[in-house]
This record gives structure tokens, C-alpha cells and sequence, in this order.
């Protein structure tokens, strides 16, 4: 568990600079480097942090203002039927204040090390609940979450260990992390 809360350390720091030199780093090729470096964190997707060919630059201070690293919350640690140890990994958006679930990452030991293998984002339909007016969400399918990229993991197999970091202030999101 050591070695994944290294490695999710390193991706959220790697991340952060990664979001603020996106609008405020002149040099294409430090932002180039930027993105490639945190890029190598993942397998089978991408980070989603794109150089747009119309992008203006901002005040680095006006930037920082409104983005902040990602909250870790908590990992699950889980053992997969074919990927064997799976960490969940949950966090927050880098948007400033941003106290809430918002990202599942999910980290496995590939070939070349730690990976992130999939990406999933909170259903905005029934806010990770899987049930709105307590019927099975029609957006997640009643997952609670809403895949975004890499291996789709439907069935993550037993739970092994918890890891508690941060609570999140939603209410719903609370009760999830103090359930286990």
C-alpha cells in the first residue's frame, strides 16, 4: 500500500503542475514535457490534459487561484479475478475547494510498474448513490460511477484493505467513506 500512496502522490503533484503550466507556461516544449511526464502514469488511456492550439496564457497567480492538487480521500485495495491487487483510488477535481469525490482511479502493477488502468467519474444522476428515487440509476447502471477511460473493472472483486486519508464534507460521500 506504501509504494501506491507514493505513486498517487507523485501523479497528484506531477498533475497539478502539469493543469498550471497548461495555461501559463510560454515554453511549448516545459509543457510538452510536462504532460508526457504525467502521461506516464497511466496505461491504456491518458491524462486528458491537452495543449490546445488556441490556448492564451493566464497570470500563474489568477491560476492558482482556482485550481488546487486533488483531495486523496482513500484507496481500496481489491483482488481482481484476472488483474490481481487493484488499488481505488478516490479524488477530488482540481478545481480550488473542491472537498468532494469527483475521480476513481484505478491503479494495478502492470509490466512496467504502477499504472493507472481506468478512470471513472462520479454519476452526476445519482451522486455515487447507484439509485435515484430508489430505483438503479439509468445513467451508471447502478455503479455510481461513470467510466471515463481505460479497462472498464464492472465487478472489482473482494476487498482487501481501506486506507482513509481526508473525509470528503458531501453528506452521501461521507457516509460512503465512514461505511468500511
Amino acid at each position: 500500500m506504501e509504494t501506491v500512496i507514493a505513486f498517487i502522490e507523485e501523479f497528484i503533484a506531477q498533475e497539478y503542475k502539469a493543469s498550471v503550466a497548461l495555461t501559463t507556461e510560454p515554453d511549448l516544449h516545459l509543457l510538452e514535457t510536462d504532460i508526457e511526464i504525467l502521461n506516464q502514469f497511466f496505461q491504456g488511456l491518458d491524462s486528458g490534459l491537452n495543449i490546445s492550439s488556441s490556448r492564451t496564457l493566464e497570470e500563474q497567480d489568477r491560476v492558482i487561484r482556482q485550481l488546487q492538487p486533488r483531495v486523496l480521500f482513500q484507496i481500496k485495495q481489491y483482488a481482481h479475478s484476472t488483474l490481481g491487487t487493484i488499488y481505488r483510488v478516490y479524488l477530488s477535481s482540481t478545481f480550488r475547494e473542491d472537498r468532494d469525490y469527483f475521480t476513481n482511479f484505478y491503479i494495478a502493477n502492470t509490466g512496467k510498474g504502477l499504472k493507472i488502468v481506468a478512470r471513472y467519474h462520479i454519476c452526476n444522476t445519482c451522486n455515487g448513490k447507484g439509485k435515484s428515487a430508489d430505483i438503479i440509476c439509468d445513467e451508471c447502471h447502478g455503479f455510481g460511477w461513470k467510466w471515463r477511460g481505460g479497462q472498464q473493472l464492472n465487478i472489482l472483486g473482494t476487498l482487501v484493505t481501506v486506507r482513509k486519508f481526508e473525509p470528503p464534507i458531501d453528506g452521501q460521500h461521507l457516509q460512503e467513506y465512514e461505511s468500511v
